[in-house]
């Protein structure tokens, strides 16, 4: 478990499964263009239990960390945060975040993404973190920037989107300063 002065990042539990359908199905729309295989995962509580499950073996494997965000003050899953693409010989992850849109524009993904950074950096030995966000995403390119992350380039029909068309991305990366 990460913890900030108002999170808890922590790996998901199968005891938020109705908490994380039911963020997921409160943001539907605004996350299956940029997570279609999250959004297309956890149509039904019951494919949450499942997809949860699957995330929390997929931690123990050391292949895919999710963590839950969860505001302390409200007690409640409010986004997911993860490592994903995981290439262990180089080491390097790919990040992918989102929150729920009534906590959007507090700062809060940035927080999280300090304390997983740390995470990845110090505890999983990670050499390098990327993410990649639409050409549109302004709101996750800040997010990467207050973050440290540099613009690498753009990388053309890289991603496949909620409606399956192909879309360019800004790459970022960080590179572990420790190593």
């Amino acid at each position: 478990m990460l913890e900030t002065s108002r999170l808890i990042i922590a790996p998901l539990k199968i005891e938020e499964a109705e908490a994380f359908y039911e963020m997921l199905t409160n943001n539907f729309n605004r996350i299956k263009e940029s997570f279609p295989k999250t959004s297309s995962a956890n149509t039904s509580l019951a494919d949450s239990r499942k997809y949860i499950q699957e995330k929390i073996v997929e931690f123990e494997n050391k292949t895919f960390f999710s963590f839950g965000i969860c505001l302390k003050e409200e007690n409640k899953l409010i986004g997911q945060l993860a490592i994903k693409n995981i290439d262990w010989s180089i080491p390097k992850g790919e990040l992918g975040y989102f929150i729920d849109q009534t906590y959007e524009g507090k700062g809060i993904v940035t927080e999280a993404l300090q304390k997983v950074i740390h995470y990845a950096f110090t505890d999983l030995k990670m050499n390098k973190l990327f993410l990649r966000t639409l050409l549109d995403n302004v709101a996750s390119q800040k997010v990467a920037e207050k973050n440290g992350f540099i613009k690498e380039g753009i990388l053309r029909k890289e991603f496949k989107s909620g409606n399956n068309k192909l879309e360019d991305v800004i790459y970022y990366a960080r590179l572990n300063p420790n190593i």
